[in-house]
């Protein structure tokens, strides 16, 4: 008569061993890991695996739906934000880094007049980009189809009030979304993109 053992425990996994019994651990390169995460897909392979992609503001400049002086004043603006956050002390996962109990009174008020002065160079460009600027800049919100001509003024103006130029002239190329003129406008000729 023959008994049947039954062996206790999960069954191996399968795959590739060692002369030890080990599985062989297939070693994949940080860029390789980065070039297959989700987010990362829609992007060109040559681009994949750039700092940038990870943040929906960057991944915006990797396609090109916004110049590199746009990208940088949004950088600058998010870190103009996060200065002030920390000086007025709200939650921890909404402040930059430090805290108001480290500053000057004269370095707080600096830092609050930046960021009150540059809503309002954003304002300059209608309520619907400080909407935008705010969704995909400060809380890396995906950028509407909707929003990406209100955010790319908003960045415009952000690049004047923070001086930076792309050329001798002062001037800065808008990447694929069509100047002012050519907004839409509703039947009482105002754009849905520059208030009411």
């Amino acid at each position: 008569m023959q008994v049947l053992s039954v062996r206790a425990g999960r069954k191996r996994r399968s795959g590739r061993r060692k002369p030890s019994g080990d599985l062989v651990v297939v070693k994949l390169s940080r860029a390789a890991v980065a070039a297959g995460m989700p987010h990362r897909r829609g992007l060109p392979e040559a681009v994949r695996a750039d700092e940038r992609a990870e943040s929906a503001f960057g991944r915006m400049r990797l396609r090109g739906h916004i110049t590199e002086l746009q990208f940088t004043a949004g950088n600058k603006w998010r870190k103009v934000v996060g200065a002030y956050l920390a000086t007025i002390g709200p939650p921890h996962g909404l402040a930059g880094s430090g805290s108001a109990r480290d500053l000057s009174e004269d370095e707080c008020e600096r830092r609050k007049r930046e960021c009150f002065e540059g809503v309002s160079a954003i304002s300059r460009a209608g309520p619907l980009a400080v909407r935008a600027i705010n969704r995909v800049v400060l809380e890396d919100c995906e950028c509407p189809w909707k929003w990406r001509s209100p955010l790319v003024w908003g960045l415009v103006e952000l690049v004047s009030y923070f001086g930076l130029t792309g050329n001798n002239r002062g001037q800065h190329n808008i990447v694929a979304f069509p100047a002012r003129e050519t907004l839409p406008v509703d039947s009482q000729g105002k754009s849905p993109y520059r208030g009411k």
